[in-house]
This record gives C-alpha cells, structure tokens and sequence, in this order.
C-alpha cells in the first residue's frame, strides 16, 4: 500500500527494506513516500506481476532477511479489478506461497509477522504452518474465539521456522545459508 511498514523498520534501525505489491498504484505510492523520506538507497519497492502473484516472485533465490512482514488479504475471494488484491487471497494462494517457501527466504532466528483481521484466515494460517512443522504465537491478547468473523484492528501472528527448516550457516563458503 503505502509503504509504511518498511518505513517504520528503516526507521527503527533496519540497514534496508524491500517492498513488494501487485497493485501498480500502490506500488507508485510507496515509491513516492520513499523518495519523500529520503531513503531510496535503502528501500527498495518491486511490483508483483499478476502472472505470478505469489509471495516471493520478486525476490531472488539467494535473497534472506531477519524479518519478513505483511498485512496480506485476509480473505478467500475473487479478484475483479486491481483494488481487490488488498482485499482478497484466491484459494488463500498468497498464504501458501509465502509459508511453502519461507525456509529459502528467512534467515536463521528471522521472524515472519503477519497481520490479519478475518478469524477463518487466521485458523488456516495456524493450521497450514503447523503442518509445515513451523512455530506460531499470536502476539495479540484478544481470544480468536470471541472474536467476529471479520475484525479491527487485526492481529499479528508470529510464525518462525522449526527445527528441521532452519538453514544452517556453512562458515567455509561465506555468510550464506545451507540447508541440510
């Protein structure tokens, strides 16, 4: 959209942000807020193209980072015009991309926040990473249970690799992760 949650992490001490949105509009409109702050060395905004919307398409194979973060869709829908990606995830596609392939984009101890306001959303969410052998914690203190199908403010929901997913850093070749 805007921009702003890259910003406040720039502002907050990360050495750089990546920004990635399918709607062209939004994508010129962080473009503008970045430009404004000043910090177009270290922030940079991709478009996502609807023929591969998926959570990583823009980001190269060998790129990782500490913190991954996104207020994705929250709901299952139909897409109609360019506006409706902020609101809707067909077949939740966004959701699985991004889970299926965080161990090749999150560095060791990195955390994947993920904001969402539709509960139907959520306890896919918790289910699918806990399949993937992942760790959740929801960092709201509101019962998901008491709460209506569709909320405000959303909550954040915390997912960090298990175990068995975090790469390992091969000392021998660099600073770059491996996988075992």
């Amino acid at each position: 959209g805007t921009g702003v949650l890259s910003l406040l992490c720039l502002a907050y001490g990360a050495k750089s942000a990546v920004a990635t949105d399918i709607n062209p509009a939004a994508v010129a409109n962080a473009r503008y807020n970045v430009a404004m702050q000043d910090l177009d060395e270290s922030f940079e905004v991709r478009t996502v193209s609807t023929d591969d919307p998926s959570a990583f398409s823009t980001i190269n194979a060998d790129e990782r980072f500490d913190l991954i973060l996104s207020n994705p869709p929250w709901e299952d829908g139909k897409v109609n015009q360019p506006a409706d990606h902020a609101f809707y995830d067909p077949g939740f596609s966004l959701m699985d991309s991004l889970l299926q392939d965080l161990p090749k984009h999150l560095n060791p101890g990195g955390r994947c926040l993920l904001a969402y306001g539709h509960v139907p959303a959520i306890t896919r969410l918790l289910s699918e990473a806990e399949r993937l052998g992942y760790q959740t914690k929801i960092l709201d203190d509101r019962p998901l249970d008491e709460l209506p199908t569709d909320f405000l403010p959303g909550m954040l929901v915390e997912v960090r690799l298990g175990r068995n997913q975090i790469p390992k850093v091969d000392a021998s070749s660099g600073d770059q992760p491996t996988k075992e």
